[in-house]
């Protein structure tokens, strides 16, 4: 996001790239939806409100309140989740076509921030592999045609994921901001019944962590 903020932020500062990046938060998260669900919804209208709904949720509004351009932008779920559907069902493009742009798409997505591919694929497990499961076994040929994918999926997307992902990991892990010690406070790691809200709540009531506003 930087990267791409730079012709903004030589023109007219940091303060206007930031403000731009929060102004097309909510509005590129919702066109990749209406995007995603060109393949789902026939009405424009039901694709329109459905991409408001999702650019303009909740989550992405608590992001813009807080300025968290890392997370905010949740354009990725809903590509990642086209992709998915042309590889399993609608087969408009090739395999490896399939796999570069998922590869593209999450090496674009590890630069801004690794949790929402994280979240994503944590998702896409839970709620997609089950059915994924039943398809493969209850269908012998939407088995073999699958494996036949899958070769192609994996030369189109794992080039440039490596590519952007191994130097962004090697980065976290072994550059100067690496974590070296344990960053979190003790008491978020206190649970137990309600004391655990009192004890969440506590030092927000007292200036003794630094971290806290």
């Amino acid at each position: 996001l930087a990267i791409l903020g730079t012709p903004i932020t030589l023109l007219f500062g940091p303060v206007a790239t930031f403000n731009v990046q929060l102004f097309l938060m909510p509005v590129l998260s919702a066109l990749a939806m209406v995007y995603a669900l060109r393949e789902i919804v026939n009405r424009p209208l039901a694709r329109i409100i459905g991409g408001l709904v999702w650019g303009f949720s909740p989550f992405v509004l608590s992001c813009l309140n807080t300025g968290w351009t890392n997370i905010g932008f949740v354009f990725f779920p809903p590509l990642l989740i086209s992709i998915v559907l042309d590889v399993l069902l609608f087969h408009r493009r090739s395999s490896f076509r399939n796999g570069l742009f998922a590869g593209i798409l999450i090496a674009l997505q590890l630069t801004i921030g690794s949790e929402m591919v994280a979240s994503t694929f944590f998702i896409l497990a839970l709620y997609g592999g089950p059915v994924l499961l039943v398809a493969l076994a209850r269908s012998h040929q939407f088995r073999h045609r699958l494996l036949d994918d899958l070769w192609p999926l994996a030369r189109g997307g794992i080039a440039p994921t490596l590519l952007v992902s191994l130097p962004v990991v090697l980065f976290a892990l072994l550059g100067p901001a690496r974590l070296r010690n344990w960053v979190w406070d003790p008491w978020v790691l206190k649970i137990g019944g309600l004391h655990s809200l009192s004890v969440l709540v506590g030092p927000t009531l007292n200036s003794t962590n630094p971290f806290l506003l």
